[in-house]
């Protein structure tokens, strides 16, 4: 800890570089905690912005907006984050605005299929993204980078702005690779954006990363599969119900059967009580549905 205060109202919640360098921070600086949705209980007229300086480090003036598009690029590959955030949005907004020389994006790919970081990589595909999307062939490639956060936010970049209902070649993809993909990362980006889909195009992908039983002792998987498949329940009470006993973590057939005799009622405990019946040994997903 290299900033320690002993005020009580203090509440330092966010840091980002500067272009000079040095560390900007916001301190909400209220008596309630941040996270208080009542907007009559704050205090908004005390927030503080706070400049963190090593040794006698001075303010630097920039203009990005003076630079061409070629030289927004390469900012992408800057040491220093806020150059590769501003850089970014300026793309974007030329983009929006049609004055984007068709060359960027060539640039761009090169950074994001050919540089040897991977956090450079993501660079490179965060500003694809924002300056014309990310086609199929795109994503293909994305997919196959040795990289388990470029496959994940590839996964995580295709679906957003979508209405629900992915192209069904893409949706086959993340299929294949919740099935084949050793990294928890990608099957993490899998899962949040199972949620992203009807439910209907949920099955599938759900019923592959459940077979990964590797995945119960996970800090996260487990939790995020069940916010993924509980709204099963609403249209296949037995469907939903022989999800949760093909997982290999007890907590789903639990959750599944609290769910099922919340929103079904009789209907729902019948369920669980077939099911009880037809199992031949108690394993800790049985005992697992009894406690739910």
């Amino acid at each position: 800890d290299f900033l320690l205060t002993n005020d009580q109202a203090s509440q330092i919640v966010y840091f980002r570089s500067g272009p000079d360098g040095q560390l900007y921070m916001i301190d909400w600086y209220d008596l309630n905690q941040c996270h208080r949705t009542e907007k009559e209980v704050h205090d908004a007229s005390n927030g503080r912005v706070f400049r963190v300086v090593y040794n006698d480090a001075k303010p630097v003036v920039v203009d990005l907006a003076s630079k061409n598009d070629g030289e927004l690029v390469s900012y992408q590959l800057d040491a220093n984050d806020w150059y590769v955030r501003t850089a970014r949005r300026m793309l974007q907004e030329r983009f929006v605005a049609g004055k984007l020389t068709p060359a960027v994006r060539g640039e761009l790919e090169k950074i994001a299929f050919d540089h040897a970081d991977e956090t450079r990589r993501l660079r490179g595909m965060w500003a694809l993204h924002v300056t014309g999307g990310l086609d199929e062939s795109s994503i293909d490639r994305f997919l196959s980078d040795q990289s388990p956060y470029v496959r994940g936010f590839a996964i995580q970049l295709s679906l957003e702005g979508a209405s629900g209902r992915p192209e069904m070649a893409l949706l086959a993809k993340y299929i294949e690779r919740a099935s084949q993909d050793d990294s928890p990362v990608v099957r993490l980006y899998l899962v949040s954006a199972a949620q992203r889909l009807i439910v209907e195009d949920r099955r599938l992908l759900l019923a592959a990363l459940l077979a990964h039983s590797e995945d119960v002792s996970d800090h996260n998987l487990p939790q995020m599969l069940w916010y993924a498949m509980e709204p099963i329940a609403d249209d296949d009470p037995k469907g939903a119900l022989a999800m949760a006993m093909q997982s290999s973590h007890p907590i789903h057939a639990e959750f599944m059967a609290r769910r099922l005799a919340l929103s079904k009622g009789k209907e729902g405990i019948a369920e669980i009580v077939r099911q009880l019946r037809e199992e031949s040994s108690w394993s800790d997903v049985t005992r697992g549905l009894l406690r739910g």
